[in-house]
């Protein structure tokens, strides 16, 4: 028998979950050194991201197996079970991240410093 997944006392991780937040880890490492040298805060994003690549992952799995969970519901939020559906997850996380830059882009940007008149387009 192979296990596919990490048991932590009564918490059951699978790997391909496990490697997806590692990623993710390293993805939000990289992503604040590379933030800090261009002065963007991505750390928020990325926290986001796996947030909803979370919720995402837990929702697929129990629509899959719907039946067993829709007749006790409350075994839903039971994620005891290793019950995560990894390509879910990185589907949300990379709609997640889609999203917040879009918003991002069409965000008006504020000029700071410049006052009507002495404005230098080279400068705003």
């Amino acid at each position: 028998m192979t296990n596919n997944a990490l048991t932590l006392g009564p918490l059951l991780l699978p790997y391909a979950v496990l490697l997806v937040f590692a990623a993710a880890g390293i993805g939000m490492l990289v992503g604040r050194r590379v933030g800090k040298r261009n002065g963007v805060d991505v750390e928020g994003t990325l926290w986001n991201a796996m947030l909803v690549g979370a919720v995402v992952a837990r929702l697929a799995f129990v629509l899959e197996y719907k039946t067993l969970y829709f007749s006790s519901p409350l075994s839903i939020i039971n994620i005891r079970d290793g019950g995560w559906n990894a390509t879910a997850a990185l589907a949300g996380m990379r709609t997640s991240i889609s999203s917040s830059s879009t918003r991002a882009r069409s965000a008006p940007r504020l000029r700071v410093g410049c006052t009507p008149g002495s404005c230098n387009r080279a400068t705003c």
